[in-house]
């Protein structure tokens, strides 16, 4: 025969212990607990008020907050955790990706591994982190903060103070970096790109402009030729922009050696304003027989006009 449940005469009536005599321990699967709270996952808990926990091992707590995926967790007022693993805390705060994180005020971490903070922030990219306000994190691996920034490329760290009104758009009027790399093995033309194989230095949208620094290093790693060790560094400014689809330099950019061992004479880097891909592209030449690993720091001073 099933046990009976102990149910009392009125909802909120009875009690078990008292305020000066407590029950020492309780052991329950699921825990429901305040006023009109749900727990309907397996182990999970439930507190507060309106509050739902219907994901394994879940935990919903506060007012109107939700945690519907296995060991999700949602607490403060309106938050939902709906990743596997995902925590949403604050108010009005969604984090839906698996293992991802939101806190804050309206923010929503959408992707797995990402997080959102701050006051309504948006990490839409893997493993990507928005901060402050209004910041949106795209790429995976992307960091924004500040104030309206964005953060359109992988790896890209973006920072900004705010936008251009009347339309305060994000993206017009912020500061951001991204490295590049490769490694060559002969003499011919070889771009560097942010994730080392494929991903290039994108315009995100039309009637952008970007004032760049770009320092590149290079080291030779092996080959039968020259000697391990050695090392060449170049600095190179200039302006590009992208106005109605057409990738251009403002004026020519300017590179300088830095400096040049012996060995690295042959070596030479170049700057290109890749109209086909709407792109800033680093090429780079080596030198046959030489194993050369390439790095850049590329940082972009952003403007939207129009």
């Amino acid at each position: 025969m099933p046990t009976k449940s102990i149910v009392p005469r009125e909802d909120g009536e009875g009690g078990l212990g008292t305020s000066q005599k407590r029950w020492g321990e309780i052991f329950v699967k699921k825990a429901s607990l305040g006023t009109n709270t749900t727990a309907s996952g397996e182990n999970a808990v439930a507190e507060g008020r309106d509050t739902t926990a219907s994901g394994q091992a879940s935990h919903a707590e506060g007012e109107g907050t939700t945690a519907s995926e296995p060991y999700s967790h949602a607490e403060g007022i309106g938050t939902t955790a709906s990743g596997q693993a995902s925590h949403a805390e604050g108010e009005g705060t969604t984090a839906s990706g698996q293992a991802s994180h939101a806190e804050g005020e309206g923010t929503t971490a959408s992707e797995p591994y990402s997080h959102a903070e701050g006051i309504e922030t948006t990490a839409q990219g893997t493993a990507s982190h928005a901060e402050g306000i209004e910041t949106t994190a795209q790429g995976t691996a992307s960091h924004a903060e500040g104030i309206r920034s964005i953060a359109y490329l992988f790896t890209q760290h973006a920072k900004a103070s705010g936008a251009f009104p009347p339309d305060d758009e994000p993206g017009g009027a912020q500061y951001s970096n991204v490295c590049v790399r490769n490694i060559t093995t002969n003499d011919f033309p070889t771009e560097l790109f942010i994730n080392g194989l494929d991903t290039r230095i994108t315009f995100p949208d039309q009637n952008r402009a970007w004032n760049f620094r770009i320092r590149v290093i290079a080291s030779q790693s092996g080959g039968i030729s020259g000697a391990v060790g050695d090392t060449a560094g170049w600095r190179i400014n200039g302006v590009i922009k992208i106005v109605n689809g057409t990738v251009s330099f403002v004026g020519d950019p300017k590179i300088e050696i830095l400096g040049l061992d012996t060995g690295a004479g042959n070596w030479t880097v170049g700057i290109i304003a890749d109209n086909t891909n709407k792109a800033l592209v680093v090429k780079v030449r080596g030198e046959a027989n030489k194993t050369i690993r390439w790095v850049g720091f590329v940082e972009l001073v952003e403007v939207k006009f129009a």
